[in-house]
């Protein structure tokens, strides 16, 4: 008996690892009717079953919380107005897909797209100002600490007195 009772939790496991697997991550751009970015908009993908959240940052982008395969209504609230559009996610959908909002009325558009809006975003930064340094990891603070090893202090100080004596 116990162990059939283990082999049934294992089982449940499984089927709620796997399930799991199958989530979405809604991510894109979201623009207003003049394709400017909207900073602060809270964006919500409401279902049944789920609910998936956001926030933009300050160029506009955003992501969710995994969703999973469904029919959502997506809620932008941006300077105290709210806009709805309406989302599929079927089971072939890709993952890879990213999901931009423009903003026109009362209603969001959504536009399915390959192109990955935060790497045009930071390409964009880099070209528009060579010098200065783009920080992968802004508007993402306190998710994933970053912390640098003695050893790779000690392997930059190195680089840069190789780097003074070349010259």
């Amino acid at each position: 008996m116990k162990s059939f009772l283990l082999l049934f939790i294992f089982c449940l496991l499984g089927v709620t690892y796997a399930s799991k697997a199958q989530d979405y991550i809604l991510s894109g751009l979201i623009l207003d009717e003049q394709n400017k970015p909207v900073k602060r908009a809270v964006i919500q993908a409401v279902s049944n079953e789920r609910l998936g959240y956001g926030k933009s940052d300050k160029d506009g982008l955003y992501y969710t919380t995994a969703i999973p395969v469904g029919k959502y209504e997506i809620i932008v609230v941006s300077d105290s107005n709210t806009y709805i559009a309406k989302l599929n996610i079927n089971k072939g959908d890709s993952r890879k897909r990213f999901y931009n909002i423009k903003l026109v009325g009362k209603t969001g558009v959504i536009t399915l797209t390959d192109k990955d809006p935060f790497m045009e975003v930071a390409g964009a930064k880099v070209r528009n100002s060579p010098d200065e340094q783009i920080n992968a990891f802004e508007g993402r603070e306190g998710r994933i600490p970053i912390k640098k090893s003695a050893d790779d202090k000690k392997a930059n100080e190195k680089d840069t007195k190789k780097d003074k004596k070349s010259r």
